[in-house]
């Protein structure tokens, strides 16, 4: 932007007060030492030419990526991306009132964590070859009901387990419908089953499950792992999760679900039909 400086408003005045720096963008010559002397001698200006070089990312592609539910992991500072999510500013207009509706509902802690899953969802979507833009709403309100009292929890979830943990996600359903006005059943499922998963489970809603798992913000120990065995590999990524998971509730003494169960046969049978193809 340096050679657009004098039509900056009252351009002296910004340069009177301020000595610019100016970082050269990688692949293109601005002729910014031409530039630099101009300003000097038009101005006064003080100019200072880093030897770095900065990379070429647009600001206007961001948002247009961002628009579009498009990944931009690598494209800022991990802090940045995270706040810009949380804020939505540059997310379509619909989903910015969602996005506040759930806010409301939710303590600061499970906000932050919807945020990092909907980042999740948007790398895993091009992973996977999913509809990005469902793959973000399905992740903003996979936890929609995580914060209400637990007995409506399990009243809304209709589950007769007596397992509390998953009654978040079968409530979120139903919510997402009647308070969100979500009627796509792609969506809905992909809430329902984002914490047991289930039998005949689509690739869209392995990757809500899978977002959930490994978003950016979850600390727990263990993430890395799941992070580090993503591939382009669905079915044998879920088989690995499930059954992971399952390991981790016998070690705590819990339940797993019958859902999980069926999810855990559902791809176990994927698989072993995959090798008998092969």
């Amino acid at each position: 932007m340096l050679d657009d400086l004098p039509n900056w408003y009252h351009a002296e005045e910004v340069l009177a007060l301020a000595s610019v720096l100016c970082v050269p963008r990688i692949g293109r010559n601005e002729n910014d030492a031409e530039t630099a002397a101009m300003l000097a001698g038009r101005y006064g200006a003080q100019v200072s030419l880093l030897s770095a070089k900065a990379d070429m990312i647009s600001s206007t592609e961001i948002r247009k990526r961002l628009f579009g539910g498009l990944p931009v992991e690598g494209w800022m500072p991990e802090a940045v991306e995270q706040a810009v999510y949380e804020g939505g500013e540059y997310f379509p207009e619909e989903l910015r009132a969602l996005q506040q509706k759930c806010r409301a509902a939710l303590d600061g802690k499970r906000y932050r964590h919807v945020c990092g899953t909907m980042r999740a969802s948007a790398r895993l979507a091009q992973l996977w070859g999913q509809d990005a833009g469902k793959a973000r709403l399905a992740a903003l309100l996979h936890d929609c009901a995580k914060c209400l009292d637990p007995l409506r929890q399990e009243v809304l979830s209709g589950d007769e387990s007596g397992i509390a943990p998953v009654h978040h996600a079968f409530a979120g359903a139903v919510l997402a419908k009647t308070e969100y006005g979500v009627s796509d059943e792609t969506i809905l499922r992909a809430i329902r089953l984002h914490t047991t998963g289930d039998w005949g489970m689509t690739d869209f809603e392995a990757l809500i499950y899978t977002a959930d798992l490994v978003e950016p913000t979850r600390t727990y120990s263990g993430v890395e792992e799941y992070r580090a065995r993503l591939t382009a590999d669905v079915d044998a990524y879920m088989q690995y999760a499930l059954q992971s998971q399952v390991q981790l509730l016998g070690r705590k003494g819990r339940r797993m679900h019958p859902a999980t169960a069926r999810a855990i046969a559902w791809y176990n049978e994927k698989m072993r039909k995959r090798v008998q193809g092969s």
